[in-house]
């Protein structure tokens, strides 16, 4: 599977956090916000118009698995949610 996975912040939407996926990703984001312990999973429904998800403002960093959790090559990264 070689799909994209992309998370946006806005300035004017403090602690929230914008996933996106390609058409083809039916993916499970698990995501972790370091600066004030919360946690949560985000699962693309293949669309490209997904709402916001509520992660809080702090440093948060996240790994990628293809639903239902096979996965050959797990993305992840980290980013700043204002």
């Amino acid at each position: 599977m070689n799909e994209s996975m992309s998370v946006t912040t806005d300035a004017e939407l403090p602690g929230f956090s914008r996933f996106s996926s390609s058409s083809e990703c039916y993916c499970t984001v698990s995501w972790t916000n370091h600066s004030t312990g919360d946690s949560g999973q985000w699962k693309s429904g293949g669309t490209f118009d997904e709402p916001p998800t509520f992660t809080g403002s702090g440093n948060i960093s996240a790994t990628v698995a293809v639903t239902p959790g096979i996965t050959y090559l797990p993305g992840q990264g980290s980013w700043v949610a204002p």
